[in-house]
Protein backbone atom coordinates (compact mmCIF):
# COMPACT_ATOMS: atom_id res chain seq x y z
CA UNK A 1 0.00 0.00 0.00
CA UNK A 2 1.21 3.48 -0.79
CA UNK A 3 2.47 5.34 2.31
CA UNK A 4 0.25 8.34 1.52
CA UNK A 5 -2.84 6.10 1.56
CA UNK A 6 -1.78 4.62 4.89
CA UNK A 7 -1.33 8.07 6.40
CA UNK A 8 -4.69 9.22 5.05
CA UNK A 9 -6.50 6.18 6.46
CA UNK A 10 -4.69 6.62 9.77
CA UNK A 11 -5.66 10.31 9.91
CA UNK A 12 -9.32 9.58 9.18
CA UNK A 13 -9.28 6.78 11.74
CA UNK A 14 -7.88 9.06 14.44
CA UNK A 15 -10.41 11.75 13.51
CA UNK A 16 -13.30 9.26 13.71
CA UNK A 17 -11.99 8.03 17.05
CA UNK A 18 -11.74 11.32 18.89
CA UNK A 19 -14.50 13.50 17.37
CA UNK A 20 -17.41 11.56 18.99
CA UNK A 21 -15.63 11.56 22.35
CA UNK A 22 -14.99 15.30 22.23
CA UNK A 23 -18.54 16.02 21.07
CA UNK A 24 -20.02 13.86 23.80
CA UNK A 25 -18.19 15.84 26.47
CA UNK A 26 -18.72 19.22 24.76
CA UNK A 27 -22.46 18.98 24.12
CA UNK A 28 -24.53 19.93 27.16
CA UNK A 29 -27.50 17.85 28.26
CA UNK A 30 -29.71 20.92 27.86
CA UNK A 31 -29.14 20.73 24.10
CA UNK A 32 -30.71 17.27 24.04
CA UNK A 33 -33.61 18.55 26.11
CA UNK A 34 -34.21 21.45 23.70
CA UNK A 35 -34.05 19.13 20.69
CA UNK A 36 -36.40 16.68 22.38
CA UNK A 37 -38.92 19.45 23.03
CA UNK A 38 -38.66 20.59 19.43
CA UNK A 39 -39.16 17.10 18.00
CA UNK A 40 -41.67 16.02 20.67
CA UNK A 41 -39.46 13.11 21.68
CA UNK A 42 -37.85 11.84 24.85
CA UNK A 43 -34.45 13.42 25.53
CA UNK A 44 -33.06 10.02 26.53
CA UNK A 45 -33.96 8.72 23.07
CA UNK A 46 -31.97 11.51 21.43
CA UNK A 47 -29.00 10.84 23.70
CA UNK A 48 -29.17 7.15 22.81
CA UNK A 49 -29.24 7.95 19.10
CA UNK A 50 -26.26 10.28 19.46
CA UNK A 51 -24.35 7.53 21.26
CA UNK A 52 -25.29 5.03 18.55
CA UNK A 53 -23.80 7.39 15.96
CA UNK A 54 -20.69 7.52 18.15
CA UNK A 55 -20.49 3.72 18.20
CA UNK A 56 -20.84 3.57 14.41
CA UNK A 57 -18.08 6.16 14.10
CA UNK A 58 -15.83 4.17 16.43
CA UNK A 59 -16.41 0.97 14.44
CA UNK A 60 -15.55 2.81 11.21
CA UNK A 61 -12.42 4.15 12.91
CA UNK A 62 -11.31 0.65 13.88
CA UNK A 63 -11.85 -0.50 10.28
CA UNK A 64 -9.76 2.36 8.88
CA UNK A 65 -7.05 1.92 11.49
CA UNK A 66 -6.79 -1.82 10.86
CA UNK A 67 -6.33 -1.17 7.15
CA UNK A 68 -3.58 1.38 7.80
CA UNK A 69 -1.37 -1.28 9.38
CA UNK A 70 1.24 -3.35 7.59
CA UNK A 71 3.92 -5.86 8.46
CA UNK A 72 6.63 -5.50 9.65
CA UNK A 73 5.21 -3.06 12.16
CA UNK A 74 6.47 0.49 11.92
CA UNK A 75 5.54 3.51 14.07
CA UNK A 76 2.36 4.21 12.14
CA UNK A 77 1.20 0.61 12.57
CA UNK A 78 1.87 0.70 16.30
CA UNK A 79 -0.03 3.97 16.71
CA UNK A 80 -2.88 2.52 14.62
CA UNK A 81 -3.12 -0.46 16.97
CA UNK A 82 -3.13 1.78 20.06
CA UNK A 83 -5.78 4.12 18.64
CA UNK A 84 -7.88 1.14 17.50
CA UNK A 85 -7.81 -0.20 21.06
CA UNK A 86 -8.86 3.24 22.37
CA UNK A 87 -11.62 3.35 19.78
CA UNK A 88 -12.88 -0.07 20.83
CA UNK A 89 -12.91 1.00 24.47
CA UNK A 90 -14.80 4.17 23.55
CA UNK A 91 -17.39 2.11 21.67
CA UNK A 92 -17.86 -0.08 24.75
CA UNK A 93 -18.18 3.02 26.96
CA UNK A 94 -20.78 4.47 24.59
CA UNK A 95 -22.71 1.20 24.71
CA UNK A 96 -22.66 1.20 28.52
CA UNK A 97 -23.87 4.81 28.48
CA UNK A 98 -26.74 3.83 26.17
CA UNK A 99 -27.79 1.07 28.53
CA UNK A 100 -27.52 3.38 31.56
CA UNK A 101 -29.56 6.13 29.88
CA UNK A 102 -32.16 3.69 28.60
CA UNK A 103 -32.65 2.01 31.96
CA UNK A 104 -32.48 5.20 34.00
CA UNK A 105 -36.24 5.61 34.27
CA UNK A 106 -36.99 1.95 35.04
Amino acid sequence: MVPAQRKTRFSFGVLLTFVPIVLWYALPVSLFQKLAAQFHADDRLLQDEALLLGIISEIAAVYLLEHSRERPADQLSIFAIVVAILSSLAACAFFVAIVAISLHGW
